[in-house]
């Protein structure tokens, strides 16, 4: 196993700590104690969380979670301070550095935990390992399992309670577990497991052996050999073979008769379309749809082209003449101006307009905004000066008041007693009325500021109604705001006629110059002319569409092949015939290969199964010298093999070498030893104290938990020195419990001679007589005030000691 040196733990957020900071380096013998303001007393004062903590960021649990409770990492966090829970721990594993981080429910950092190679600054931790990290971290970093870890490093009050005051059992299955003999029960099962199922092969040779007779008879029966099957079989397959070629052979003159035969009618029913088409046009009937070429098609194409042009050059000109009218019925429906005319008064009324908006019309509101702030204030019946004079006047009488207060008070506070409140040099008379003048200065004081408030409210009215007023005066003109909107909107209205009457002109010129170009034409002729022409070339399109289409008829006969279809169709039919009977034949050829098939692949199975009993039968042999083997090593896996005799050992060793070695710091003026011996499936051990046995049973509650530490100390020394481990800090959580004041110092011995081993040992204690002794290097203090925990690790402060003399006289009564 691993050296481990731990160097220190910081965590925030956890449990009630806010802050929390352990040394593990050099700290000596430390003891932990607590004080909890809040529930008044010792107890629930955060003293043992710190190394949950530890703990937890090691093997994922806490010391104190009982069997079948599962505290997480979120148990932890410190909910009521609103932020996350972050912890870290630095150590060195065979002097290397490295150091584990976990957050929780943090507002920065989420929720994560790493193990940081310090040298490097790499997170070592796989993705694949991230749902339970402890349990790599234990074994790939630490060299630990979690029993190891609260065995050798952190002796929490769960394993000390089984050692102590657990039950023989308890105590049994807790050594099995310490020093990992469970793995023998797990060999044993799995040896279990495997000489069962050969045992169950072996008995079923006589099954085999029954199935092989029944393969044979039915090999027996069968009127062909599997090999003469599988000829059968091929010479059918070829046949099958040549069938098929044969069949997809008429198939395919089958398909080529079809496409000629859909050819050859196509054809015919194209030659029929063109000589219908030709019947529609007032021309001689053709024999011969040929007559209608290329040459004619093109001509009409032409003749149509030149009368769509016509057609369209007589629809131009209408539009223009239909334009022409549209323009002198608009002029005539126009009047006339002078323009320079309008465009000056349009330029008058614009102004007039700009200045209304821009000056008049601010300035009004302006000065109507004025007048509603004058009748807002109160109208002032005196001038200004007169009011700030009695304002500075009223002001000076408080000062004066106030200077006269300071003096009685400070006479009052230099020579008057603090016990009595009478001056040294008075009586009681002198002084009530040295009290009495002070109160009415008060009252008077109060007088003064309150008048002084009620002028300063009376000034500032005062100026603001001077001030408006002067505005006032400023201001031109007498206007209302509502005449001048009036004024503006009379304005617009002649604006926008105004404009409007120069758009009209401008229009009326536009429209004149464009009459002078257009063309001056009959539009009854040009009507005329033009249905005409509508017909003409309605006429040439219908013989153009006709024509057309008749040629593309004639180039698609071309494409297609000629024939007669009375003697495609013969062919067809005899194609057909022999497709027929050439399925029918290779139907009943692939029935006659189906049934073959079957048949070999049931003698290919007959005789596959009886090859694979006859190997079973022969491995037989090999499975009785297994099943021999594995008989052999179910003895020694059992509950009487390596086990017990491993388990043995371990007792003894610890009876008789590390074990009493603290019998003797925990008894050490009297001839006392601890016995251990196995009693089926418990633990029991027994206290000599020379020729006198007694049972742990029969042990008081003291006796017991000495009984039970040498125990613990003694398995947990052995424990180290199996496995070769070694860490600088040793954490005993709870020790003094069921002890009297000896037993408490032969404890304390215990202590001393622990602190020479390792370089800290955190003791975690509540007892009020270990706290003075001169044994302990460090005593530090968790303390519990407004939900709070605070750790203290350079003494108590001086605040919280009549707490604890308060508390220490309650618990003593």
């Amino acid at each position: 196993m691993p050296r481990i040196h731990y160097r220190s733990l910081k965590f925030s957020n956890g449990y009630a700590y806010r802050e929390c900071e352990i040394p593990f380096e050099d700290q000596g013998l430390v003891l932990l104690r607590g004080l909890n303001l809040d529930d008044g007393g010792f107890l629930g004062a955060g003293k043992t969380s710190p190394f949950e903590v530890f703990s937890l960021l090691q093997t994922g649990k806490v010391g104190k979670q009982r069997k079948g409770e599962r505290i997480l990492a979120d148990d932890v966090v410190n909910l009521s301070v609103g932020e996350g829970f972050e912890a870290r721990l630095q150590f060195d594993v065979d002097g290397h550095p490295y150091e584990i981080v976990q957050c929780r429910l943090h507002s920065k950092f989420g929720n994560a935990y790493r193990i940081i190679d310090v040298d490097t600054g790499r997170d070592l931790l796989p993705n694949e390992n991230r749902m339970h990290p402890q349990q790599w971290t234990l074994k790939e970093v630490l060299g630990l399992d979690d029993k190891s870890f609260f065995n050798l490093v952190y002796m929490a009050q769960d394993f000390s309670n089984i050692m102590l005051h657990g039950t023989d059992g308890d105590r049994q299955q807790n050594l099995i577990q310490m020093f990992g003999l469970d793995v023998y029960d797990k060999l044993f099962a799995r040896t279990k497991q495997k000489l069962s199922a050969l045992q169950m092969t072996a008995r079923d040779v006589v099954a085999l052996q029954e199935e092989l007779d029944d393969i044979d008879a039915e090999l027996k029966q069968q009127d062909a050999t599997p090999e003469q099957l599988a000829l059968l079989l091929t010479e059918a397959r070829v046949k099958q073979h040549d069938l098929q070629l044969q069949h997809d052979t008429a198939l395919d003159q089958q398909e080529d008769l079809q496409d000629r035969l859909r050819d050859l009618q196509i054809r015919s029913r194209y030659i029929q379309d063109a000589k219908d088409l030709w019947g529609q046009l007032k021309r001689p009937p053709i024999e011969d749809v040929r007559q209608a070429d290329q040459q004619l098609a093109d001509d009409l194409k032409g003749q149509v082209e030149a009368t769509n042009e016509k057609l369209l050059d007589l629809k131009n000109a209408l539009r223009l003449i239909d334009q022409r009218h549209i323009i002198e019925t608009k002029l005539s429906s126009l009047g006339s101006c002078d323009l320079d005319e309008t465009d000056q008064e349009l330029t008058r009324v614009r102004d007039d307009l700009r200045r209304l908006i821009n000056k008049d019309l601010p300035r009004a509101e302006r000065r109507l905004e004025i007048i509603q702030d004058l009748r807002k204030l109160q109208k002032p019946n005196r001038d200004s000066t007169v009011v700030r004079e009695e304002l500075e006047a009223a002001k000076d009488l408080r000062r004066d008041t106030e200077k006269e207060i300071q003096d009685i008070k400070a006479a009052l506070e230099n020579d008057v007693c603090p016990t009595c409140g009478r001056a040294y040099d008075e009586d009681e008379h002198d002084a009530d009325e040295y009290k009495q003048r002070l109160q009415r200065l008060q009252t008077t004081l109060a007088t003064h500021a309150t008048d002084a408030h009620d002028l300063g409210a009376e000034l500032k009215n005062v100026a603001d109604y001077e001030d408006l007023k002067k505005r006032l005066g400023e201001i031109e003109g007498s206007s209302n705001p509502t005449d001048i909107q009036r004024n503006i909107g009379q304005l617009s209205s002649e604006e926008r006629r105004l404009v409007s009457t120069l758009e009209a002109e401008n229009l009326r010129e536009t429209l004149q110059a464009q009459l002078d170009n257009l063309p001056k034409e009959s539009a009854e002729r040009l009507r005329a002319e033009k249905m005409a022409t509508e017909k003409a070339a309605h006429r040439l399109q219908v013989t153009y569409d006709v024509v057309r289409r008749v040629v593309e008829k004639l180039v698609k006969i071309q494409e297609l092949p000629r024939g007669k279809i009375s003697a495609i169709k013969q062919r067809l039919i005899a194609a057909k015939r022999v497709l027929r009977e050439t399925n029918n034949d290779i139907l009943g050829l692939g029935e006659r290969i189906g049934k073959l098939e079957r048949q070999h692949e049931k003698l290919d199975g007959l005789t596959k199964r009886k090859t694979k009993i006859e190997v079973g039968i022969q491995k037989t042999e090999k499975t009785q010298v297994q099943i021999k083997c594995f008989q052999a090593l179910e003895k020694v896996f059992g509950s009487k093999g390596l086990k017990r005799e491993r388990f043995v050992s371990i007792l003894a060793d610890a009876t008789e070498q590390t074990v009493p070695y603290y019998t003797d710091l925990l008894w050490p003026r009297r001839n006392t030893r601890i016995a251990l011996a196995e009693a089926g499936n418990a633990v029991k051990f027994e206290l000599h104290r020379g020729d006198l046995v007694t049972s742990s049973r029969q042990l008081s509650g003291g006796e017991r938990s000495k009984a039970g530490l040498s125990l613990l100390f003694g398995m947990r020394d052995l424990k180290e020195k199996y496995t070769d481990f070694r860490t600088n800090v040793l954490i005993v959580d709870e020790p003094f419990g069921n002890l009297d004041a000896y037993g408490t110092e032969c404890l304390l011995n215990v202590l001393q001679d622990l602190r020479g081993r390792f370089g800290t040992v955190m003791v975690i204690g509540n007892q009020r007589d270990v706290l003075t002794h001169d044994i302990w290097d460090q005593v530090w203090w968790a303390v519990r005030e407004n939900n709070e925990a605070r750790l203290y690790r350079n003494g108590l402060p001086e605040r919280y000691r009549p707490a604890v003399e308060r508390y220490t006289r309650q618990y003593n009564g």
